[in-house]
């Protein structure tokens, strides 16, 4: 329990400047290697115990076979060894061990969870107001994360939680609050506070220093799942449904009416307030559509949605490459909505069994401890209307805290309990200890082993930064064993052997990158090395490839006017060159301004 409790507190907290994408990898790492050492705990306790209690519900039955499904699934699909299926490992070890947790001590948890959160609303607004820098150049606020998107959504994920155990006053610490009562009685009592558990009193500050930074955070989601779930809770705590049925059949339709016309001018208020992610999102949901109609029943595979998306992006703007959606396109990894994506990568089936885990949870009754679930069942709310303007399955701290809310109920549904008679003979347990310690030893090796690589990536990125590409490449090529079906890392390694010179492996290296990974980067790459190796034909085709994926993109049609002007095919370099000169400009840039005077050079070189 003290190591959950600290494991909430402080994970969202984590990240590293030693390793590539700190602060995702930073939060990986740590969360593995405290599964690694709670596994031990747990099966050690196993091993020494006289009777093992196996307790198992619905919820349970749903999430073994949903688990079974994505990793068998996956098998069969070639999903790549990455930082989601290590998370998922470490994930699936939380909530067995979490199974094994008192539905009465869940509570601690809910707490820590909270003061996780309270920690993170502090490091923004400090970040807010200046005293701590971001960790993104182009934004004020991002807490431990990569961007305010993620932080805004892990607030998001927390915020009811803490309005829950605010509302219903959960104090898992009662004897704590007697001493409080004792030592300042006669403040309490001026104040009336005394009804007041200490939890409820931490829940009510880290609310309003939430909102402070949920505020000026702009994520319209976390604002929206913020929304949403209190008013579950609201409903829950207080007789709203029975206060509406006092009045007249009239006055409840027009109130309803009402409500309605207030949610229709809110969403278009927050469709409006930044319209132009709006409209990137709606192209993100089209294309993965495609992507669902051809793959429906099993999809990509555990993990493969980027391997498939910005191929379907291309084959979307060959065919309406003079759509007005090419000023809203982007490279992304994310369907920016996680049913959508659920569906594209594990099908129709996945998305049966994602539903069903839903409404199991939702079905859960435990009168004993009836203001937990409801609790959870807030949280879980919270994440899924997160879910579906946003990437929460990507952000370890929300899973976490999914699995954490799924646990819970899941503890308090009703249950089938089997006793087990344990094993009596102390040489056999002791084998088994042996066991065990050679498992963890091997486990711990592994994550070193994994940790490296991720240094040796961080190393090399570092490298390529000063200009040094040569230099780099060691560092990239001790990294290849373990992260060899990394899309990113290929990316970055292929580039680099590009810049360097080193052309033939750029060629099968980035190739590599295109099948887990296809992006502008690697095909503007891969034009760049064929063109150095003097294959015209394929250096133009990368070059189409990468503009159909963002045809608002100046940088793919410079690169190919520049390859038809050396290789002297004068009309296809005019007609390029006049298309960039007369190309509506997305963002400004000096580097525009160079590609169109470049433009401009050669429309002179051949004007007679």
């Amino acid at each position: 329990m003290l190591l959950f409790a600290v494991l909430m507190i402080l994970l969202p907290s984590i990240r590293t400047d030693e390793l590539i994408h700190g602060t995702v990898s930073g939060k990986m790492f740590f969360f593995l290697y405290a599964m690694l050492f709670c596994g031990v705990l747990l099966i050690l306790k196993t091993i020494f115990k006289s009777h093992i209690y196996i307790r198992f519900s619905i919820l349970d039955g749903l999430l073994l076979i949903w688990a079974v499904y994505i990793i068998s699934n996956g098998f069969f699909k070639q999903m790549p060894v990455s930082g989601r299926l290590l998370e998922f490992s470490g994930l699936t070890v939380f909530y067995i061990v979490l199974r094994n947790v008192e539905p009465s001590k869940y509570g601690i948890l809910l707490i820590a969870t909270v003061v996780g959160g309270a920690i993170q609303a502090i490091y923004g607004n400090l970040q807010l107001w200046g005293y701590y820098p971001s960790l993104h150049n182009q934004f004020r606020i991002t807490g431990s994360f990569f961007n305010p998107g993620p932080f805004a959504g892990y607030l998001a994920s927390v915020f009811s939680v803490a309005l829950g155990i605010y509302m219903f006053k959960i104090n898992p610490f009662p004897k704590i609050n007697n001493v409080i009562n004792r030592m300042g009685m006669r403040i309490f009592d001026k104040f009336q506070l005394a009804q007041w558990p200490v939890t409820s009193c931490i829940a009510g500050v880290t609310l309003m220093i939430m909102l402070l930074i949920l505020l000026p955070s702009q994520s319209r989601a976390a604002w929206l799942a913020v929304i949403i779930s209190s008013v579950v809770l609201f409903t829950i705590r207080y007789p709203v449904i029975q206060w509406t049925k006092k009045y007249s059949l009239f006055k409840r339709t027009a109130m309803l009416l009402l409500l309605c016309a207030i949610i229709g001018v809110c969403a278009y208020g927050l469709f409006r307030f930044k319209a132009e992610s709006a409209n990137g999102r709606v192209l993100i949901w089209k294309v993965t559509g495609t992507m669902i109609a051809e793959h429906p029943v099993f999809g990509t595979g555990f993990d493969r949605f980027k391997s498939f998306y910005m191929a379907k992006q291309a084959n979307y703007f060959e065919q309406v490459s003079d759509s007005p959606e090419a000023m809203v396109a982007d490279d992304t990894n994310y369907a920016f909505n996680e049913f959508l994506q659920h569906t594209a990568e594990n099908g129709l089936i996945g998305l049966v069994l994602m539903i069903a885990i839903l409404a199991a949870a939702f079905r859960v009754i435990a009168k004993p401890f009836n203001d937990l679930a409801w609790i959870a069942k807030a949280g879980i709310v919270g994440i899924s209307v997160f879910a579906f303007f946003s990437y929460p399955a990507q952000i370890l701290p929300i899973k976490m805290g999914l699995t954490l809310y799924l646990a819970c109920l899941s503890s308090l549904a009703e249950q089938r309990t089997w006793q087990v008679q344990a094993v009596k003979y102390i040489p056999v347990k002791c084998a088994l200890a042996v066991c065990l310690a050679l498992v963890s030893i091997a486990g711990i090796n592994c994550l070193n082993v994994a940790r490296t690589a991720w240094e040796n990536w961080n190393s090399a990125y570092r490298v390529y930064a000063t200009g040094n590409y040569t230099d780099c490449l060691p560092y990239y090529e001790k990294a290849w064993p373990v992260l060899k079906t990394d899309g990113d890392y290929l990316t970055n390694y292929g580039k680099a052997l590009s810049m360097a010179g080193e052309h033939g492996q750029a060629v099968k290296v980035l190739q590599q990158a295109a099948l887990y990974y296809p992006n502008i980067v690697v095909y503007t790459a891969l034009g760049d090395s064929y063109k150095a190796l003097e294959k015209p034909v394929e250096a133009e085709q990368s070059y189409l490839e990468a503009w159909y994926m963002n045809p608002s993109r100046f940088f793919p049609k410079y690169l190919l006017a520049k390859l038809y002007d050396e290789t002297g095919q004068t009309e296809k370099a005019l007609a390029t060159a006049n298309e960039l000169l007369n190309k509506e400009v997305k963002v400004e840039s000096s580097a525009i301004n160079e590609i169109k005077e470049e433009m401009g050079k050669i429309l002179n070189k051949y004007k007679n």
